[in-house]
């Protein structure tokens, strides 16, 4: 029998891919959940109701039994050693093989933790961490298995939008299936995209700063977007020439920038990516904290958010591109990936910019623009991009 003590960090996410695995790398083993006791005084956030989510979805999906855990642990002061050894000597008795997981918790929860678990007489001691760079399980140091072995590629420890939402506590998350309401319009939009004719109802630049200060420049954008609102009218009674006031504004959203949502995903579907992909995922619940997301991606347990807009500038989608790399990290942890799919022209300058916002972090982040829309290479790199 092997005890497993896994550090629970505030991303359940790694800690809950790192219990599966170890469960089934071991078999026979009782799982400790050590978690930080919420304290002001000290500024330390608490993760006690995070290892409590992880146990209950190892416990739904059949990976542990209740009989499996031993129990979830609090450690008052993650950064003081007698603390530690306080919350984790009581686990001790008993044990002859111990197993630490620090994927999750503090540097120095880490620190001490493997200090003093390492140092237990007569007991085998061995451990982890998940290497989210690799997707590889690192055990005394060394790949577990092939290191060529991605662990996404691996069934038992494959992730839905469901569990996912409930181990961040979102239980109201969901996606929505897409609507073929407005195909024949898509495809109208789709062939204004091949023969370069978008800007007819998006214009040739974007309004800015300049424009406003600029009369000229103000004059010729308020004459380009008479002509825009124009050429959108004549594009709805051309496919809805009935269509009354509340159809009309339905049609004008979807003009503005759903339509690209639905054609990057429906063209993603046609590939078989090999992955779970959720269309339209929201947080559906009236409160501050509210968002909507265009398309979610779930390759194994790793989650790419595939961020849309029809949007050319790249003061606009480079806002985008910063709530997008927030959200995919609450979503799915720092392994988490983005993807901007826009209409700006040289999308290779937003990619730039967020490595000089982010540093050397820029967490799987990458953007296309309307060249490789039109010429479909897209959609391959998409999937390439969240596979890679």
């Amino acid at each position: 029998m092997t005890d497993l003590f896994i550090l629970v960090g505030t991303n359940p996410l790694p800690c809950y891919v790192s219990a599966v695995y170890l469960k089934n790398y071991y078999r026979e083993c009782r799982l400790y959940l050590i978690c930080s006791q919420d304290n002001e005084g000290i500024k330390q956030a608490g993760t006690f109701e995070i290892g409590k989510r992880i146990k209950d979805q190892l416990i739904k999906h059949n990976h542990f039994k209740k009989d499996d855990f031993a129990k979830l642990v609090e450690i008052g002061d993650v950064s003081s050693k007698s603390s530690i050894e306080s919350a984790l000597k009581p686990s001790l008795e008993g044990c002859e093989k111990i197993h630490l997981n620090y994927t999750g918790g503090t540097k120095s929860m880490a620190a001490l933790s493997y200090e003093l678990l390492m140092s237990c007489e007569d007991k085998q001691f061995s451990s982890s961490y998940l290497d989210g760079r690799r997707n590889i399980m690192i055990i005394d140091g060394e790949t577990a298995g092939d290191d060529k072995d991605d662990l996404r590629r691996d069934e038992a420890l494959a992730l839905d939008l469901e569990t996912l939402s409930l181990l961040h506590d979102m239980p109201k998350t969901g996606d929505k299936d897409r609507s073929d309401e407005y195909d024949d319009l898509l495809e109208e939009l789709v062939s204004m995209l091949d023969e370069d004719k978008l800007s007819d109802i998006y214009g040739s630049s974007s309004f800015d700063c300049e424009v406003l200060l600029n009369s000229e420049k103000l004059e010729k954008a308020t004459e380009q977007q008479t002509l825009i609102e124009e050429n959108v009218s004549k594009l709805i009674q051309n496919f809805r020439p009935d269509s009354g006031t509340k159809a009309q504004k339905k049609l004008k959203k979807y003009i503005d920038g759903p339509w690209l949502e639905h054609y990057v995903h429906r063209e993603l579907l046609k590939l078989e990516p090999g992955f779970n992909l959720y269309f339209d995922v929201q947080k559906r619940i009236e409160e501050e904290d509210h968002f909507q997301l265009d398309i979610v991606a779930i390759y194994g347990y790793q989650i790419t958010l595939i961020s849309i807009t029809t949007g050319a500038s790249k003061g606009l989608c480079k806002l985008k591109a910063f709530e997008a790399i927030y959200r995919a990290q609450q979503l799915g942890g720092d392994e988490a990936k983005t993807i901007m799919v826009t209409l700006m022209k040289h999308p290779e300058s937003l990619i730039l910019d967020l490595e000089r916002s982010y540093g050397s972090f820029v967490p799987g982040f990458t953007a296309f623009g309307i060249d490789d829309l039109r010429n479909k290479s897209i959609f391959e790199s998409i999937i390439n991009h969240i596979k890679e």
